[in-house]
């Protein structure tokens, strides 16, 4: 068999990079193995070394991808149309709360466990911080607009990152808990407490 070309082997390695980042969301990192990661990717498992250094090399690139998509689902839910009354943020947080397949798991929720399992200093310790951290920041955002639009102060910064903060563990409690009324109870008190929309008369 002959060599794989270079632009070949770059889109196997692509392939193995969002494969392992909807394993890991779907199962977490822990309990998904290389031998697993290369098998769904369709690729023997014999082949990852000649990818990536470690799994550890891997789990860095697929959180890095993971926030990049999940970045970019909170792009096109803040600029596709809404009702008038609706601001983008409140869009984004209905989007948020929404069900959807395990392997689609906001990565904030998603990789949080992990968190105690890779050491200080490996690559996907960054990249997990700085991912929450675009998140947050495009959250801001969204508030500041939400005020703007509706001609209100913005709020302070320690309100907008509670809200964040409950948007995030409103999220985790839903994935764990399921759709039952206090869940609902929790989304809505999230929803009523957003910046107000509606226009000063």
């Amino acid at each position: 068999m002959g060599r794989v070309s270079r632009a070949q082997a770059e889109l196997n390695r692509q392939h193995i990079v969002e494969t392992a980042s909807r394993l890991f969301r779907q199962h977490g990192v822990e309990n998904v193995s290389i031998a697993d990661i290369m098998g769904a990717a369709g690729l023997t498992a014999g082949g990852f070394y000649r990818h990536f250094a470690s799994k550890e090399a891997l789990i860095d690139e697929a959180f890095a991808l993971a926030f990049q998509q999940a970045l970019g689902a909170w792009e096109q839910v803040a600029r596709r149309g809404r009702p008038d009354d609706e601001s983008a943020l409140a869009s984004l947080v209905r989007f948020y709360f929404r069900r959807r397949a395990p392997e689609w798991t906001c990565p904030v929720l998603a990789f949080a466990s992990r968190g105690d399992a890779i050491a200080p200093q490996e690559p996907a310790t960054a990249t997990y911080r700085q991912g929450v951290e675009a998140l947050l920041a495009r959250f801001r955002q969204l508030a500041q607009q939400a005020s703007a639009q509706a001609g209100t102060p913005a709020p302070a910064t320690g309100e907008l990152d509670l809200l964040f903060a409950a948007m995030v563990g409103t999220g985790l409690l839903s994935r764990a808990v399921g759709d039952v009324p206090w869940i609902r109870d929790l989304q809505a008190a999230v929803l009523a407490a957003l910046p107000a929309t509606a226009p000063k008369a």
